[in-house]
């Protein structure tokens, strides 16, 4: 944990979000105080639109994160990542803190965050961290997010139906998912088609067995290959 926090200082603050200089205008929701009213509003609209989706997608929300958000760029920075610009996770042991950017005050960016959200409280830290590949989880992730409604023609057209694809294999830690900025959209256009096949056939119920199956230990190529019907 010591060494977590070194390199995530973000993840420090969020921990300590009530000794911070920020504004609660919800249960377990913090803004900067500076943060206009209308905007506090749209946040508070927007965050029950994304729960309704998650609810919508896996039958119930298990997840409790806290959402941290900023009229500006400084909150995303301060309590994210120095690179983050619309919205982002820390998936820790101690639970789920979703920071966002202005830009990711909207149904699509915090649908997706409350979806990494989602899948830890149900699998678990542990599991998601060293069993969950990255490719499944933002493809999840994408399934919820409608800001991309050409993926699946686009990622036709770039990798000629899929004749060129990076393989899966290639994208199953975050290292190798998000190393490359220039192949950063084809990876998630990827692990949104694969991941859009298998949740068409298994369905809500086959994502609620898949998370069992991690839940109680097993390997996630055995969970994701089994049938779930």
């Amino acid at each position: 944990m010591g060494i977590y926090v070194v390199l995530q200082p973000g993840y420090f603050r969020c921990l300590n979000i009530s000794r911070e200089n920020m504004t609660m205008i919800a249960p377990r929701v913090y803004v900067t105080p500076q943060m206009p009213a209308t905007m506090r509003d749209s946040l508070l609209y927007y965050l029950k639109q994304a729960q309704q989706r998650i609810i919508g997608f896996f039958g119930s929300q298990q997840a409790n994160p806290i959402i941290i958000a900023g009229h500006d760029l400084w909150a995303i920075r301060y309590f994210g990542a120095v690179q983050a610009r619309t919205g982002m996770t820390h998936l820790a042991p101690t639970g789920a803190y979703i920071v966002l950017a202005p830009e990711g005050i909207n149904a699509d960016v915090l649908a997706h965050e409350l979806c990494h959200a989602e899948l830890m409280a149900r699998v678990g830290w542990w599991n998601r961290t060293f069993q969950v590949p990255a490719w499944f989880d933002e493809g999840l992730a994408m399934l919820l997010d409608n800001r991309f409604p050409n993926a699946e023609t686009e990622w036709q057209a770039i990798t000629q139906n899929g004749q060129y694809a990076p393989p899966l294999a290639e994208l199953t830690t975050n290292r190798s998912f998000f190393s490359n900025p220039h192949h950063l959209y084809l990876n998630y256009l990827t692990a949104r088609h694969e991941v859009e096949q298998w949740y068409s056939v298994h369905r809500q119920r086959g994502l609620q067995l898949l998370c069992k199956c991690l839940a109680d230990g097993h390997s996630f190529h055995q969970c994701y290959k089994r049938p779930h019907h």
